[in-house]
């Protein structure tokens, strides 16, 4: 490569000063404009030395025209393809302050301060970038290029009404520009139109350019190393099965019609590409990695004072995220060229810190913190629910029990619906309908059941509960619907608020009211459920049978090895309750009650072991309560 060729072309350019008039009589005005067509013919090689020559071309064109406002737009463009960002403001600045309605001066100002906000974070230049775009955007209105550079700007400053306006206005000026569609796609999730946001998405992604249509399709940075290397093996048909059943399982609300997780991850994707793109071809800058998995950054740093000894080369760009307890670092040569590589390959270390995780139940983790979405839309505030499920045999298969609670007085008004898929993610059954007082604290707590006959296989059990202000609380359960045993069994353990004696109805049935969880068990008696099936049964159909009933801490000691051993927490002592009863049939429905008034604030587990007095056949069945005075 003639590396003198750049070096000579500045010095030629510095030496002649200011251009000759053209020789064989053409004017200043025609020496310009063979000037600039000159340089366009360079800029269309695409080499570094040819670009060296164009500027060089260009800026004798403006000193031999300088009222041409077409030739300092192109020079400031070159100038700001190469980073040299302070010379592009100041032809920017030259621009408006010649013409204050010169749309294209002002787009030119905000590409600038726009990279240099990227380069440096300082909202000062983003603001400023705000600002210059949002005057070329009302100025040419038809104009996208400044609605979409706009659009990712102010979310960034979360700025969210404003930037759904924005993207409106995008895809107005570009009706058939797929990426001003899913721009606004993302600007609906945002402000919590989700079913706006999805038929958006649905029609704008499809018809992306290929590569970037990729990135909405690739899971691969929500999933740790180790899978997403899998995921990447798999063949297209694969993925696509792969990627489908992703999404259903990570639903955080199988109630409602759109995927909250996924429109979140989207919408990431969306201003991911927007702001940070590629590093190199076909890879993603990390900055764009890490705002797919953890969304926006609280804090921005760039080589902070208290970075780790071990960063001594390059710049070095440190993100934190005090709600995940997490704070990731980047390293680059060269931050015009971006991030394209973390701080060593042993990425797994960035991963939501698990107590973090356990504080913010509006959170939802994938790969145990590798990536964290929302549980609700944007907008949408969290209610406490809890669902307590219970399986049952019956003629017909398994009969399922649920029970949902939320906090809510006489005087609220409180819907719930239900939903029951099966292992491929089909709807079974559907119900909705009101809530009412609960019989265990009706001045406290609103209830729903559901029951429902499910034949054996794998079901995700999901209820949401909302109230008259859009509150919304959701809680899904997975469970395995085993086949009809053949022996002695047990139904679920259920820890119930009422008494045996106000649980039975007239007949042989019973009327359940399980603890959800929402409020703690109380009082001196801890009362239970559950059935026995297949009791052997002697020659006049008499059935007889003993159980066994312990109470037994469930306390989790989190405390370091040390502590553990030398400053013991002891335990209080298990609680014993054993019977032996006689029934008719092989069918037995039973209540028990415990005394637990002597049992301090802490998780419990009550197990039932039950044995067939004829056979020595036994069956077990367990449950957890929470006690507090």
């Amino acid at each position: 490569m003639k590396f003198w060729l750049p070096i000579l072309a500045l010095v030629l350019g510095a030496t002649l000063g200011e251009p000759r008039q053209a020789r064989g009589g053409m004017t200043r005005e025609e020496r310009a404009s063979a000037l600039v067509a000159s340089a366009m013919r360079r800029l269309a090689k695409g080499t570094h030395e040819q670009r060296q020559f164009a500027i060089t071309e260009l800026q004798d064109a403006a000193k031999l025209d300088p009222g041409r406002s077409d030739i300092a737009l192109a020079l400031g463009e070159i100038y700001l393809e190469a980073d040299l960002l302070g010379r592009a403001r100041d032809v920017a600045r030259q621009l408006t302050m010649r013409d204050t309605s010169n749309a294209a001066g002002w787009l030119l100002a905000g590409q600038a301060w726009r990279h240099d906000w990227l380069e440096t974070i300082d909202e000062l230049a983003r603001d400023r970038a705000i600002v210059s775009l949002a005057r070329s955007a009302r100025l040419a209105p038809r104009e996208p290029k400044a609605w979409s550079l706009l659009a990712p700007l102010l979310t960034d400053a979360n700025e969210l009404d404003a930037a759904y306006s924005v993207a409106v206005c995008g895809a107005r000026a570009a009706p058939t520009d797929a990426q001003a569609q899913v721009q606004l796609a993302a600007a609906a999730q945002r402000i919590g139109d989700l079913a706006s946001a999805e038929r958006l998405f649905d029609l704008g992604v499809p018809r992306l350019p290929a590569r970037l249509r990729e990135r909405y399709e690739d899971i691969a940075p929500l999933l740790p190393p180790w899978s997403a290397e899998a995921f990447r093996a798999l063949a297209a048909p694969e993925r696509e099965r792969y990627v489908e059943r992703f999404w259903a399982e990570n639903d955080p609300d199988p109630v409602s019609l759109q995927n909250e997780a996924r429109l979140e991850y989207w919408a990431r994707v969306t201003q991911a590409a927007s702001l940070y793109g590629t590093a190199q071809p076909g890879e993603w800058d990390m900055r764009a990695q890490y705002y797919v998995r953890f969304g926006r950054p609280a804090f921005e740093e760039i080589n902070p004072i208290m970075k780790p000894e071990s960063l001594h080369q390059g710049d070095w760009l440190a993100w934190t995220y005090p709600d995940l307890g997490l704070r990731v670092w980047m390293g680059t040569m060269s931050m015009f060229h971006g991030f394209p590589e973390p701080l060593s390959n042993r990425s797994m270390w960035a991963r939501a810190w698990p107590e973090s995780l356990a504080r913010h139940g509006e959170l939802l983790a994938l790969g145990h913190g590798w990536a964290v979405l929302h549980q609700l839309p944007p907008g949408v505030e969290r209610m406490e629910a809890r669902l307590a499920l219970a399986q049952f045999r019956s003629e017909d298969g398994t009969s399922l029990f649920a029970q949902a609670e939320a906090p809510g007085g006489p005087a609220d008004s409180l819907t719930a619906e239900w939903v029951v898929l099966d292992s491929t993610y089909t709807t079974v059954l559907r119900e909705h309908g009101v809530m009412a007082a609960s019989a265990c604290r009706p001045d406290q707590t609103r209830a729903a059941s559901l029951t429902a006959t499910l034949s054996p296989g794998r079901y995700a059990v999901a209820v949401e509960v909302t109230d008259a202000a859009g509150h919304r609380g959701v809680v899904r359960r997975d469970i395995f619907a085993s086949p009809a045993p053949r022996q002695l069994a047990l139904s679920d353990l259920v820890v119930t608020c009422s008494s045996p004696e106000q649980s039975i109805v007239a007949g042989s049935g019973v009327r359940l009211e399980p603890e959800t969880g929402l409020f703690p068990a109380e009082g001196e008696q801890l009362n239970a459920y559950f059935e026995i099936y297949h009791l052997a049964q002697s020659d006049s159909g008499d059935a007889r049978f003993e159980y066994d009933c312990s109470v037994h801490s469930a306390e989790h000691d989190a405390r370091g090895w040390m502590s553990r051993m030398f400053a013991p927490r002891l335990a209080p002592a298990p609680i014993q309750v054993s019977r032996i009863e006689t029934t008719r049939g092989s069918l037995r429905r039973q209540f028990l009650s415990v005394p637990v008034g002597s049992l301090p604030t802490g998780s419990y587990e009550i197990a039932v072991l039950v044995r067939d007095v004829s056979n020595g056949a036994t069956a077990k069945t367990v449950a957890r309560f929470e006690r507090r005075h």
